[in-house]
Formats: C-alpha cells, structure tokens, sequence
C-alpha cells in the first residue's frame, strides 16, 4: 500500500525509498518476527487512510466503499482500530461538510450527493465488515466490547488483576530487550 501511494503521487525511486525507511524503524522489524496483530492493524489503518484520499481525489465511489471495508478489519482486528475509525469517519464527514458549505461553483446539487451517499457507503461497509465481532462478543458474553468496561462472562476483578500484572511483565520484558 505504502509502495503504490508513493509511486502514484511521486514516483519509483522515492516509494522504494520509503518502503525501506518504514521497514528500517526498529519497531516494525521487531514486530515483523513476533506473533503480534499491531503490524496488521497498523497495514489496515494505512490502507483506509489510502482509500479516503484516493476517494477525495479520484471522486469514485469505490474508494469511498474501499475506505469503509479497510476501516471495518481495522475495527475488527483490534479494539483500538476504533481511533482510526473516528479519524477516517470524522475526515470524510468534514470533507463532506467542506463541500456542502464551500463557495465554489463547481459543487452541484448532484456532487453534493455524492458525497452524502458516499458517506453513508463508508459508513455502512464498515460496519458490515467491523460489527461481526462485536456481534459475537455480544452473544458469548453479554457485552459486545468484552472484557473491557461492562464485564461479562468470567471477567472480573481478579481477571483484571491477572490481565494487567501479565501486560505488565509482558511489556517490562520487551522494553528491557528493546533498549541495549
């Protein structure tokens, strides 16, 4: 994703170059070779941010689609995708806004929308991809953001308790590896 933006909007040699610069920050070459999902919720979080400015730009309806299923496995794969989903969802609103209230001549009736449609197929690809999980969590557990804030199931205190002192040494251990 990285590769095609930069060669659409530059050219061969600086995507290359940027590619091998995103690869050569140390925490993407560590988390390459661990069992981790950050990489590919951060690949996801690129790739809605590359479908809402190729949808500003292109002005195709696709990418606005595009934008809202990447923006759905962000939200799906972790519960902070949802950062991204607010950030991609208020973008595109303001946008949309911007162009509504915006001076110039050339925003029609027609144009106006399709943006407004655009906005609700963002919205609502996203949430058909996103919301399964939620769904499920909803059904085993009783709350669709299990274990966090409503509780549910077999999630309590002592859970808690457990879940923060294994997040604790789990991240003492990989900053004491990180730092030489």
């Amino acid at each position: 994703g990285l590769y095609t933006f930069v060669r659409t909007y530059l050219n061969h040699r600086i995507a290359l170059f940027s590619v091998l610069i995103f690869y050569t920050v140390p925490w993407v070459g560590i988390e390459s070779f661990f069992p981790y999902i950050d990489l590919g919720l951060g690949c996801y979080a690129w790739l809605a941010m590359y479908g809402l400015i190729n949808w500003i730009t292109r002005k195709e309806i696709g990418w606005s689609v595009l934008c809202g299923v990447f923006t759905g496995i962000t939200v799906s794969i972790k519960y902070n995708g949802v950062h991204n989903a607010l950030i991609i969802g208020l973008s595109m609103m303001l946008y949309v806004l911007w162009k509504h209230f915006s001076n110039e001549p050339a925003t029609s009736q027609q144009e106006g929308c399709y943006f407004s449609r655009s906005l609700w197929y963002f919205v609502l690809s996203a949430v058909l991809v996103g919301s399964p999980w939620y769904v499920k969590n909803l059904l085993w557990t009783g709350n669709p953001i299990y274990p966090f804030f409503f509780g549910g199931g077999e999630w309590d205190s002592m859970m808690l308790q457990r879940y923060m002192a294994e997040y604790q040494i789990h991240f003492a251990t990989l900053r004491d590896h990180l730092w030489f």
